[in-house]
């Protein structure tokens, strides 16, 4: 019985980074769908968009693990846009 034990555990151990990260991302699937759903539809929407949020943020962390498309690991610095008048030489 002790034998059968060893490979599950293996398994387990082989197996508890990956579903550790798809854990996270499905946290905040569920936390940005409960947001949006409850803005939408109240207390019945953020049920479900908490439902689907999960779903969502699961399918597509673990579909860029198989097809090994790096995640966002932080924040994505937005573009600052310059005024017209410093790209053109005559306003200067």
């Amino acid at each position: 019985m002790k034998r059968h034990l060893l490979p599950m555990a293996t398994a387990l151990i082989v197996m508890a980074a990956p579903l550790s990260a798809n854990a996270g991302a499905i946290e905040r699937g569920v936390k940005e769908g409960a947001a949006v759903g409850n803005k939408a539809a109240g207390p019945v929407g953020g049920a479900v968009g908490s439902v689907m949020g999960g779903a969502a943020y699961g399918f597509r962390s673990g579909a860029s693990k198989v097809l090994g498309i790096p995640e966002e690991t932080g924040s994505v610095q937005p573009r600052h846009h310059t005024s017209q008048k410093n790209h053109n030489p005559a306003h200067r």
